[in-house]
């Protein structure tokens, strides 16, 4: 059977992840360390594919039908080599990429229909990275899952030395200790990523396949368990795998571990909080704003997501007074409030001095005086005061100077009845009156 030489894959490397070398470093030398010598796959993994194609014999166009396989570099790896004589190690997994680096493979195939990656032919398959290139050979076959060439074997080809979980992933599993209870503990579910398994025939032929072909190779459900006690299961640290298809089983070692949540990008959520999308999991958490600090003028701002939070702080106020009234000012920030007049509440009255102390009860600023109204200076006001006022507003009663101006308690310069009539209705609870006249030494 003529050989076909195929381009099989072009896989474009970002040079901005040069591995061991320099990031500016591309390698000078490529090189395959390790392959498979035969892919076997298994008759179900075909796609049928019906062309119309030109007969030579009969000089005729004739219809076949033929069966293709996805291409599969299980078992691949390849060395690069750079300039400094670093050497660089890759192998190719099950989803056609190169383990442990960011780089991707494109163009996965390059050939027509008829010609692609078909069973029972010997293959020259070339890989080329920029001006380099490798190339080996690979035999292809197809078999169904009961041939008499079965699985004998299978083995760990490639395993994840690490699985790093995030906390919430674990869950609450249960089981019977040594002495018959029932306790929990804490585990964390498997992943198969970055699992390659090694699988040997009757024939001696060896394949590199995942544990999901495997499956399909051997026709029975493929098992990943812990092969341990309950009391062991998944939990941090080291941690004894077993993959098993029917009696065929292989184990190795791996270790779990977990890591927090990483947060970037905090963005203002409302309510004094802040959001953010887990790198790792993608999901959404909501935090309390936290750090900064109020003042009474402006808000604290978030240390985190950088935005104002919270309330301002009171004034730490006090206050410019005098005898027309007060300003309140801030001893934090530069308030200048109006100046507003005083709200006096009453003291005790002297009757032997004929005053109260009189208070404000904003700006604490005090004054003695005399009461509006209590023209006899008893100290209260009463229909007898009214009656002096009314009196004294017709021509009736002479009043002292001070007496007239306490007789004036709507302060509109003359007495009349009206100033009366507000004494009487102050004296049975109708009105209120709290003005005084200040007593000057």
């Amino acid at each position: 059977m003529k050989k076909l030489i195929f381009a099989i894959v072009t896989f474009v490397l970002s040079l901005v992840c040069a591995v061991s070398a320099s990031a500016s470093e591309a390698p000078v030398k490529m090189e395959i360390t390790a392959q498979p010598e035969k892919l076997i796959y298994s008759v179900a993994d075909g796609v049928q594919r019906t062309e119309s194609v030109w007969n030579e014999d009969t000089d005729s166009v004739s219809t076949v039908t033929y069966s293709y396989y996805p291409i599969d570099f299980a078992g691949l790896e390849i060395t690069f080599t750079y300039a400094d004589e670093t050497k660089k190690e890759f192998s190719f997994d099950e989803n056609m990429s190169l383990a442990g680096s960011e780089f991707t493979i494109l163009n996965k195939t390059l050939q027509n229909a008829k010609n692609q990656w078909m069973t029972e032919k010997q293959y020259d398959v070339v890989l080329a990275f920029g001006e380099l290139s490798a190339q080996y050979q690979v035999f292809v076959t197809a078999q169904q899952p009961d041939a008499e060439n079965t699985v004998a074997d299978i083995a760990i080809a490639v395993k994840p030395e690490k699985l790093i979980y995030l906390d919430n992933e674990a869950f609450t599993a249960s089981g019977f200790n040594e002495d018959g209870e029932v306790v929990e503990y804490k585990a964390y579910p498997f992943t198969a990523e970055g699992l390659l398994l090694q699988v040997t025939y009757a024939d001696g032929s060896v394949q590199f396949c995942s544990p999901a072909v495997l499956s399909a190779l051997t026709d029975r459900e493929v098992v990943i368990d812990d092969n341990q006690a309950f009391d062991s299961q998944w939990q941090l640290g080291p941690n004894q795998i077993r993959v098993s298809s029917g009696d065929l089983s292989a184990q190795f070692n791996v270790y779990v571990d977990v890591q927090d949540h990483k947060f970037e990008d905090y963005f203002y959520a409302g309510n004094d909080q802040h959001e953010a999308d887990c790198v790792y999991c993608e999901q959404s958490f909501r935090f309390a704003c936290e750090g900064g600090e109020a003042t009474c003028a402006e808000q604290a701002v978030c240390t985190v997501c950088e935005s104002p939070y919270g309330e301002t702080l009171p004034h730490d106020d006090f206050y410019v007074k005098d005898a027309d009234g007060h300003a309140e000012r801030c001893n934090n920030c530069d308030l200048d409030g109006a100046v507003e007049p005083h709200d006096f509440v009453a003291g005790t009255y002297d009757k032997e001095n004929k005053q109260a102390l009189y208070t404000c009860n904003v700006c604490a600023y005090s004054v003695f005086g005399q009461p509006k109204g209590d023209i006899d200076g008893d100290g209260a006001l009463t229909a007898g005061d009214a009656r002096l006022i009314l009196r004294a507003s017709v021509g009736l009663e002479t009043l002292t100077p001070e007496q007239t101006a306490l007789a004036d308690t709507d302060e509109d310069g003359m007495l009349d009845a009206g100033d009366a009539r507000l004494v009487l209705r102050v004296s049975v609870d109708l009105e209120t009156l709290n003005t005084f006249i200040p007593v000057t030494e």
